[in-house]
């Protein structure tokens, strides 16, 4: 179970929300949600652009190798509908079948320049974290942090002037700190 409660945003900042639900979870090999619109809050919405289309859908996404390559196979349907809200999910299959043809691609790319880039991520991660633990915090931060950046600590603020304040303090209180890479 669980609900994952997203949007995206356009180049001028309009968002759209969506809520996933998920109902079945068997990793590596199946993935089921029910998919919907959603408002800032949560709520079910109709799509945006079309009164239409079905409130819920239900997402299947299953995994298998096939010639060393990890194949996905999605089943979208429409869940709970009406007559009139499956004529207009069956009459867009060509531009849903766009729509994950190029979302798939997209991730391929990102999957692969991903890779290419993993070691010089590691190593820049490694270059970060000695600074900060040979007590060159202030270094660190204008080297390699964004003083936009927000992190997801549970314990403080999400800025970067807080997390650089908690390493302060930490080394104040741990001052025998020390790293060990083992990969």
């Amino acid at each position: 179970g669980g609900v994952h409660h997203y949007y995206m945003a356009d180049q001028t900042g309009n968002k759209s929300y969506g809520k996933q639900v998920y109902k079945e979870i068997t990793p590596p090999i199946k993935l089921v949600y029910i998919n919907s619109f959603a408002d800032a809050k949560g709520n079910l919405l109709r799509h945006p652009l079309h009164e239409k289309w079905p409130l819920e859908m239900l997402s299947t996404f299953s995994f298998s190798e096939k010639d060393k390559k990890t194949m996905a196979t999605i089943k979208w349907i429409p869940l709970n509908a009406t007559d009139d809200e499956i004529k207009v999910f069956n009459d867009n299959h060509e531009s849903m079948t766009k729509g994950w043809t190029g979302s798939l691609d997209r991730l391929e790319e990102y999957l692969k320049s991903a890779q290419i880039n993993m070691s010089q991520h590691k190593e820049v991660a490694i270059s970060f974290l000695k600074s900060i633990v040979a007590r060159k915090i202030e270094e660190a931060y204008e080297r390699y942090v964004d003083k936009n950046m927000q992190h997801h600590n549970a314990y403080f603020a999400g800025d970067a002037k807080s997390l650089k304040k908690a390493m302060e303090e930490s080394h104040a209180k741990f001052p025998n700190t020390t790293l060990e890479i083992k990969h």
